[in-house]
């Protein structure tokens, strides 16, 4: 990866701020006719408070305005050496040859590039004991890379494609607040939300599934956010209650959830004579990996020298694909598997609601204690060899309210990825952890 810039920076009477800049970036992960690419940057601010109109002694003490625009690439987007297919070496009828893999290549991969725009303002109020930072953005994402499950016909089973264009929008916002400061007590709170609003506005060749883990369903749809789950759900009537199966051969009650089926053409469900569904195995969206907001309320407590810290974070509104919720529920000691075993649930329940992807979509909306930390600070030990003596106690996930089915509902088998998030399969919770500490200079 290689990069060069030049920025100039410019003011006028410490009120009027601009900033230029251009980039050239490139990775050799990408085709020498497509790595480098320029990016430009424009940024500027005008701090209103610095005019002489204001009246510095209002309750508003400062004011800043504040907008930029920027493009920028993704370089890491895909390994050093994606864009090649790639072949095995195997033994065939006792000679040595060579298998091509089942990911194919694609030497034309250009960078993503995201366009983004953003406006903003600092204000402090009440003698610098309060401030608000608020920012909104849009952000447009060209050539969309994306690990594309293919077809078996065209001779593979994944291709790394760009596929299309995105576009975020979002605010974000920061509030501090000190409501007691005094020589020996010292009490702040901070708050900060953001809310980013995703959609994929068109796609090369229609809906493109992601290359998943556990079978969970991402897809990438014009209209859609991100990896929204697509996959099959539930068999409803009109009144949104579950169409179960009817009777046995021997007449005994069944009720078994169904899956939902009808035309595909259309994707409208159908029933038979007997109000059954009928035709093929539709699919619709059946979760969202995207939450709708991230809080965090964070308190710090001063009192000559201890001080006492605590962090609360909720992320709201988003859902997960609990592939553990069928590995674990319907085999061995699971609490389904009991239940149809004891007749609490009719014979051939697990067997009817496991195709149904719907079963294992759960709401993963959480509100956790991030940390607590309670310390002491001593002046000085040992006539004074040692300094900022600090002893602190520290706990962090302490605890998370949430209804999630399984362990913890931040989690993510897929790893790092912005496609493929929010998928649980045989995950380690996020452990909690409690830490005695002992700091100082000398």
């Amino acid at each position: 990866m290689y990069g060069f810039f030049l920025q100039e920076t410019l003011s006028w009477d410490n009120k009027l701020f601009l900033t230029l800049a251009g980039r050239i970036d490139g990775a050799t992960n990408f085709d020498v006719d497509e790595r480098s690419n320029f990016y430009p940057k424009v940024s500027g601010s005008y701090v209103l408070s610095n005019e002489p109109f204001w009246n510095s002694e209002s309750f508003l003490n400062s004011a800043r305005l504040r907008a930029s625009y920027g493009e920028a690439g993704n370089l890491t987007a895909i390994s050093p050496y994606e864009r090649y297919g790639s072949y095995t070496s195997n033994d065939y009828l006792g000679s040595s040859t060579l298998q091509q893999n089942t990911r194919l290549g694609n030497e034309g991969l250009k960078p993503e590039r995201t366009k983004e725009f953003e406006i903003g303002t600092d204000l402090s109020f009440f003698n610098n004991r309060a401030s608000l930072l608020f920012t909104y953005y849009r952000q447009n994402i060209e050539d969309l890379i994306v690990s594309r499950v293919l077809a078996p016909s065209l001779g593979g089973s994944t291709r790394t494609e760009n596929v299309g264009t995105m576009r975020n929008n979002g605010i974000e916002l920061y509030a501090k607040i000190t409501p007691i400061k005094t020589d020996d007590l010292t009490w702040d709170l901070n708050f900060n939300y953001s809310s980013n609003r995703n959609k994929v506005l068109s796609t090369v060749g229609g809906d493109i599934t992601i290359e998943s883990v556990t079978g969970a369903p991402p897809i990438v749809r014009e209209g859609e956010a991100l990896g929204v789950f697509y996959g099959t759900y539930y068999a409803t009537d009109d009144n949104g209650e579950l169409i179960l199966t009817g009777e046995s051969t021997d007449g005994s009650p069944v009720g078994v959830p169904q899956q939902e089926r009808g035309d595909l053409t259309t994707n409208t469900p159908q029933r038979d004579a007997d109000g059954q569904p009928t035709g093929d195995v539709l699919r619709k969206v059946i979760g969202d990996p995207n939450p709708d907001y991230i809080l965090g309320i964070g308190t710090d407590l001063t009192y000559k020298n201890f001080n006492f810290s605590m962090l609360w974070e909720a992320v709201q509104g988003f859902d997960v694909f609990d592939a553990d919720k069928r590995t674990r529920q319907g085999v061995g000691v699971g609490q389904l598997a009991a239940q149809e075993l004891t007749g609490e649930l009719p014979r051939g329940y697990i067997a009817g609601i496991y195709p149904i992807e719907e079963f294992r979509i759960e709401d993963g909306s959480f509100v956790k204690l991030r940390e607590v930390s309670l310390g002491y600070e001593f002046p000085s030990l040992f006539n004074s060899s040692l300094e900022n003596v600090r002893l602190s106690l520290i706990g962090r996930n302490l605890v998370s309210f949430d209804k999630f089915f399984s362990y913890d509902p931040e989690t993510n088998a897929g790893g790092q990825s912005n496609l493929l998030r929010s998928v649980n399969f045989g995950n380690v919770p996020i452990p909690m952890t409690i830490s005695l500490s002992l700091s100082a200079n000398f």
